[in-house]
């Protein structure tokens, strides 16, 4: 209902002349559209297939306002017999020289329809008032969206939990209103940058972390999370292509107008993601990674249609946005490393991985990851410390180099002695199951690590079995930790 009003409106625009312009809207699954002048007679009448809507009539007549009113009356209802439960949801609007008309209403079957200005009605989740902006819902999109966050952020759940009813709650709750209004992606950022502050505040990451860390999926960790602003934008575009390839004649000859502010155009978008696929079929099918010719098959922009092809469009226009976020990543210094790590896996997050992982580990894993951890070097970047170096061998601490690359920390042992201490209780388990625990003060297992032979005192496991001794010769002894 709200494309056709859209296109309705647009069209009855076009007939505006000095005596005016009078319309009503039909409820309960009907709309019409009355035009009152002085000077022609013309009448319209196109039936529309989508959805409840019944029909859509243009009348522009000569006759008194009740003979028209009586006439379409005739049009909705064959029988002549008007339902009060129909009347109920009919709205009415006058509108004169471009200005709402207060003074004017309409009667139908002796009851007066009430106007958007008094009612204002809504259908498809779209309110429509007398104002015939959308400025006002702006700012009831906004209104909603920082209560629903403060109302998250007040529930006793843990901050996991929280961020699950983010994505799958709040979000897409927030799409549907900035998809059928007309609202500015600058808006949408603003919604978005108060949905990350709150996100960084339940991971337990440092509130410098980039939007990259996110929502990029080319990142070297990528988290299951959504950018509403990708969403806005991908909604907008698929609903511009809905309509300029629509099966209806009349919705096609109308040309869509969706208004998203001076940032970001929605029709240059599109127009780009098209030129895009259309060089892609040029330059044909190439192979990226170790699979052969021929191994996938590839979608071409020429021969694909209705939803496919808006699919299409969707993927190059997320893809264009990934890709804007691994430029970002690049120019930053500290957070971008990971864009250099060539031989590195990426690790995928899922929600159900976040969900029984420990807050903390989760916090450690975001910030070793973007260089956030409180080292020396970047306390000293942060004015918390005047010294970077390292306690035990005076180099420069940075996050590589407590993690892996310290010296002295190499040379103790202090890398590989967690890994030791669960495998000396893995050790006494099984020797106590089996009854064969022997302590001994100078046996002791020899394990080859990166900083050199290390031996693992306190107990010694014999075995005793000709299967576990061939076993043992064939892995050439306990020359590297399981």
């Amino acid at each position: 209902m709200a494309r056709v009003f859209q296109e309705a409106k647009a069209y009855l625009l076009t007939l505006l002349d000095q005596d005016g312009l009078q319309c009503m809207l039909h409820g309960a699954g009907n709309f019409g559209f009355i035009v009152t002048t002085t000077s022609t007679k013309v009448l319209v009448k196109d039936k529309l297939e989508s959805g409840r809507l019944k029909y859509f009539s243009l009348q522009v007549l000569t006759r008194s306002l009740g003979d028209v009113l009586q006439q379409d009356q005739k049009m909705c209802y064959p029988e002549g017999q008007v339902r009060e439960t129909e009347l109920k949801k009919s709205r009415s609007l006058s509108i004169r020289r471009g200005k709402v008309d207060e003074t004017t209403t309409f009667t139908v079957a002796e009851q007066q329809i009430p106007t958007v200005s008094q009612e204002p009605v809504k259908s498809l989740g779209r309110w429509y008032d007398s104002s015939m902006k959308d400025t006002r819902r702006r700012a009831e999109t906004l209104e909603l969206a920082f209560e629903s966050l403060l109302a998250i952020k007040k529930c006793v759940l843990q901050g996991t939990f929280k961020i699950w009813c983010l994505q799958f709650m709040l979000i897409p709750k927030l799409l549907w209103p900035l998809l059928v209004y007309d609202i500015c992606s600058s808006t949408v950022e603003a919604i978005e940058a108060k949905i990350n502050k709150y996100t960084r505040k339940w991971l337990g990451v440092p509130p410098g972390l980039s939007d990259v860390a996110m929502y990029c999926r080319k990142a070297k960790l990528k988290l299951p999370m959504t950018s509403i602003l990708e969403e806005y934008k991908c909604g907008k575009a698929r609903l511009l292509t809905m309509l300029e390839e629509s099966d209806d004649p009349m919705v096609k000859t109308v040309q869509p107008s969706l208004k998203t502010g001076r940032k970001w155009k929605v029709t240059e978008a599109v127009d780009e993601a098209k030129e895009c696929l259309k060089m892609k079929e040029v330059i044909s099918q190439t192979q990226t990674d170790r699979r052969g010719l021929g191994s996938t098959t590839a979608k071409w922009w020429s021969k694909t249609e209705g939803k496919e092809k808006r699919d299409m469009f969707i993927d190059e226009i997320r893809n264009k946005e990934d890709s804007a976020r691994v430029q970002k990543a690049v120019q930053q210094p500290q957070q971008g490393q990971w864009a250099n790590w060539d031989t590195a896996i990426q690790r995928s997050l899922t929600s159900n991985d976040i969900w029984h992982m420990a807050p903390l580990r989760i916090s450690f894993l975001i910030r070793s990851v973007y260089d956030l951890l409180s080292s020396n070097a970047n306390l000293v970047r942060g004015g918390k410390k005047d010294d970077p170096t390292c306690p035990l061998c005076q180099g420069r601490q940075t996050e590589e180099h407590v993690l892996s690359s310290c010296k002295v920390a190499l040379s103790q042992g202090r890398y590989t002695w967690r890994h030791n201490r669960v495998l000396q209780e893995f050790g006494s388990v099984i020797s106590t199951a089996k009854g064969k625990l022997h302590p001994s003060s100078t046996s002791s297992t020899v394990f080859t690590t990166e900083g050199g032979v290390k031996k693992w005192h306190g107990w010694s496991i014999p075995i005793n079995t000709d299967r576990s001794a061939r076993r043992l010769r064939r892995l050439g002894g306990f020359s590297r930790p399981p």
